[in-house]
């Protein structure tokens, strides 16, 4: 679906400047300049709303077009991983598995280990992949929620994680406020790891979060 999408921005910009300057083109041999450049500005600005129409498009959807496969299950659940989960000797509803993005039947969402000095979890993708973003929730059923993380990511050749950086050139990103308000962190550069990893750093009533990262 994103890459119909993108398709169709390129050929638009293409169609856009190849029109523009044909019909500029011509109307140095015409006389009826003002004509021309009249009907050239209105193309451009029909084509650049066009373009704005697909970027609102895009930005509205992009937690479903670009999630890179929480939420849909395409990451398994023996893809994803965490420090430790609460009550993980009796309660597995508490674990990472259950912290897919709109997850909404068990726990409802990942809860980690209160008394973990790291507390993390992290996805598998088996192989190098680009990321740009991550999406985040709370728990819906409770008022838990993370409310600052870092993220890490670890190529496949690599032997340590790396910090994404937010714009500031710090490594720490802003949370959730509520428990199901999609919070959309972009990364400033896009990064290619293997694994990926939240970290989390602060929450409200518990480290509970559902998440999903993005390929754009």
């Amino acid at each position: 679906m994103w890459s119909f999408i993108v398709k169709i921005i390129c050929i638009l910009n293409i169609c856009n400047y190849a029109l523009a300057g044909k019909l500029m083109a011509t109307s140095n041999n015409d006389s009826d300049d003002d004509a021309e450049c009249a009907c050239a500005e209105q193309t451009t600005s029909s084509t650049n709303k066009r373009l704005e129409a697909l970027e609102r498009l895009f930005k509205e959807n992009r937690v479903l077009l670009c999630g890179a496969g929480m939420q849909d299950f395409r990451i398994a659940d023996d893809q994803i991983s965490s420090s430790e989960y609460w009550d993980s000797g009796t309660n597995p509803n508490h674990s990472h598995v259950n912290g897919r993005l709109y997850k909404s039947t068990g726990s409802q969402a990942f809860c980690g280990m209160l008394g973990d000095v790291d507390k993390w979890v992290q996805v598998d993708m088996k192989r190098d992949v680009q990321m740009t973003g991550v999406v985040t929730q709370g728990r819906p059923n409770l008022d838990q929620w993370v409310t600052l993380f870092n993220v890490q990511y670890k190529p496949e050749e690599a032997d340590d994680f790396v910090y994404v950086e937010n714009d500031n050139n710090q490594n720490s990103f802003a949370g959730n406020f509520d428990r199901n308000t999609l919070s959309i962190t972009s990364f400033s550069t896009p990064v290619v790891g293997r694994f990926f990893r939240i970290n989390i750093l602060d929450w409200k009533g518990h480290t509970c979060m559902r998440f999903d990262f993005l390929v754009c």
